[in-house]
C-alpha cells in the first residue's frame, strides 16, 4: 500500500507540474499574441502615418509646382524660369534617390520618383513653348488673351535649340531612374515610349488639325507599346499603371493645352474625348478587377469614346471629298474597331463595348449599301471584311469573325445586284461561271468531304475558346 500511495503522490505532482508548466507556457503564447498584435497595430499606425504623410507630400510638390509654374516672374527671363523648374525637378529626384540609399525607405523614393514622372509632361510642354517661340507663331484670334503666365520666348534659334537640348539630356537620366524604380524590367522600353509620345509635345504648330492627327497617331503608337507590357504582373501594380499611363498624359497634355489657349474644331475635340476615354480604361484598378471603381472606369471610357470617335469620322468624312461615297462607313467602321479594342481590355462592360460595335456596324452597312451603286465601293466593302476575318482568327475574336462574314456577304450580294442592275457583265458569262465554279466545288467538295469535315470540326472547337 504505501509503494502505491506513494506512487500516486508522484503521480498526482507530476500533473500539477505539467499543468503548471502548461498554464505559464500558455500565459507566455498569450503574453507573445498580445505583444505581435501591439506591434502589429503599431505598425499599421505608422504605415498609416506614412502614407498620410507622402499623400501631403505629393500634394504639397504637385501644389508648390503648380504655384512655381503661374505665379508672376517679372525678375527672370523664360529661359532662366524653366531652368529652375528643371532644378526643382532634380532636386526632387535627388531626394528620392537619398530616401533609398541612406534612409532605406523604398515606398519614399518611389513617390518622390513617381513625382519625377508626373512633371514629365510639363518640360516638354515648357520645352514645346520654348520652340514654339522661335518657330512657331501665336494665332490672331489667341493673342489677345493669352495668358502672360503661359508666354515662354527664347532670345534667339540658338538658345531656344540649346536649351531644349539641355533639357532633354538632364531630363533623360533622371526620367530612367524613375522608370527603373517603378518598372524595373520595362524601364527602358517604356522611356523611350515617353520620348517619342512627348515629341509631339515639341513640334511647334498649333493648327488643330495637325494637333489632333498628332495626338492620334501618338495615342496608337501608345496603346500599341502599351500592349507589350500589360501582360507583365509588374506593369499591373499601383506604381506600374502610373509609368504606363506617362505616354497618354503626353498626348492628353497637347490636346488640353490646344483646347485651353487656342483654335479647336471636331477632330480636337473628339480626339480629346478619345484620350480622356483611353486613360480612363488605362487607369482602371487592376489589383481588383471586379469593383465599383472597374466598372465606373469602363462606362466612362465608353462614354467618351463613342461621342469623341464619331465627332472625329464625321469632321473627316465632310473634310474629305474623295470620302462622300462612303460617308457612313468612314464614320462607322472607326467606331466599331474602338470599340472591338476596348472589349478585349474591358473585364466587366465587354458586353457593353460589343453592343455598340454591333449596332455601329449594322448601322453602318445597311446606310451604305442602300444608298450606293458604286461597283468599287462595294468592292472595298468586300476587302474589308475579308481583312476582318483574317483578324479575328488571329485575335480570337467571335465578334470581330462575325462582323467580317457579314461585311464580306453584303458586300458580295450587293456587288452580285449591281452587276445585274448596271449590266456590268453579260449574262452568260455571269451564269457560265457561276456553273463552272458550282461543278468544280461539287468535285473538290465529294474527294475532299472527309478532310473538310475535320478541318471544320477543329474550327469549331477552336472558335468555342475564342472571346
Amino acid at each position: 500500500m504505501d509503494t502505491t500511495q506513494v506512487t500516486n503522490t508522484a503521480i498526482e505532482s507530476l500533473e500539477s507540474v505539467d499543468a503548471a508548466l502548461r498554464a505559464e507556457t500558455e500565459l507566455q503564447a498569450k503574453q507573445r499574441s498580445q505583444e505581435s498584435r501591439a506591434e502589429a497595430s503599431r505598425q499599421r499606425r505608422a504605415s498609416s502615418i506614412g502614407t498620410a504623410l507622402r499623400f501631403l507630400g505629393v500634394t504639397s510638390l504637385l501644389t508648390a509646382a503648380g504655384i512655381f509654374l503661374f505665379q508672376r516672374w517679372d525678375g527672370a527671363t523664360h529661359l532662366s524660369r524653366y531652368g529652375m523648374f528643371l532644378a526643382f525637378t532634380t532636386l526632387v529626384t535627388l531626394a528620392g534617390v537619398f530616401c533609398s540609399r541612406q534612409l532605406h525607405e523604398q515606398k519614399g523614393a518611389r513617390t518622390f520618383l513617381g513625382v519625377v514622372l508626373m512633371f514629365l509632361p510639363v518640360h516638354f510642354a515648357q520645352l514645346g513653348a520654348i520652340l514654339f517661340s522661335r518657330f512657331g507663331r501665336v494665332p490672331e484670334d489667341a493673342a489677345g488673351y493669352y495668358p502672360f503666365y503661359l508666354y515662354w520666348e527664347a532670345p534667339s534659334v540658338e538658345s531656344a535649340c540649346i536649351a531644349t537640348a539641355v533639357g532633354l539630356l538632364a531630363l533623360l537620366p533622371m526620367s530612367y531612374l524613375a522608370f527603373s524604380a517603378l518598372a524595373r524590367r520595362h524601364a527602358r522600353d517604356i522611356l523611350a515610349t515617353s520620348f517619342v509620345a512627348g515629341a509631339m509635345l515639341l513640334v511647334p504648330t498649333r493648327d488643330p488639325s495637325s494637333v489632333a492627327l498628332i495626338a492620334i497617331l501618338t495615342w496608337l503608337f501608345a496603346i500599341a507599346r502599351d500592349m507589350h507590357f500589360s501582360g507583365c504582373p509588374e506593369m499591373r501594380t499601383l506604381e506600374g499603371q502610373v509609368a504606363r499611363l506617362v505616354p497618354f498624359a503626353m498626348a492628353a497634355t497637347a490636346v488640353g493645352r490646344q483646347c485651353a489657349l487656342y483654335e479647336t474644331n471636331q477632330i480636337l475635340a473628339g480626339a480629346f474625348l478619345v484620350g480622356g476615354s483611353i486613360i480612363a480604361l488605362r487607369a482602371r484598378p487592376t489589383a481588383h478587377p471586379r469593383g465599383g471603381t472597374t466598372a465606373f472606369c469602363e462606362v466612362l471610357a465608353w462614354v467618351l469614346a463613342v461621342p469623341g470617335m464619331l465627332l472625329i469620322n464625321w469632321q473627316v468624312a465632310e473634310t474629305f471629298a474623295f470620302l462622300e461615297p462612303i460617308h457612313p462607313l468612314v464614320v462607322g467602321v472607326p467606331l466599331a474597331i474602338v470599340m472591338i479594342h476596348f472589349d478585349r481590355r474591358a473585364t466587366l462592360c465587354n458586353l457593353l463595348f460589343k453592343v455598340t460595335a454591333v449596332i455601329t456596324v449594322g448601322l453602318s452597312l445597311l446606310t451604305q449599301y442602300s444608298n450606293t451603286d458604286s461597283f468599287l465601293i462595294c468592292l472595298f466593302g468586300l476587302v474589308l471584311g475579308v481583312i476582318g476575318v483574317v483578324i479575328a482568327s488571329a485575335r480570337e475574336s467571335k465578334m470581330l469573325f462575325w462582323s467580317g462574314v457579314a461585311v464580306a456577304s453584303t458586300s458580295l450580294m450587293r456587288l452580285a445586284c449591281i452587276s445585274i442592275e448596271q449590266e456590268l457583265f453579260n449574262s452568260w458569262i455571269v451564269l457560265g461561271t457561276l456553273g463552272v465554279v458550282a461543278v468544280m466545288a461539287g468535285s473538290y467538295l465529294e474527294s475532299n468531304f472527309h478532310r473538310l469535315a475535320e478541318r471544320l470540326r477543329a474550327h469549331r472547337t477552336t472558335m468555342s475558346r475564342w472571346t
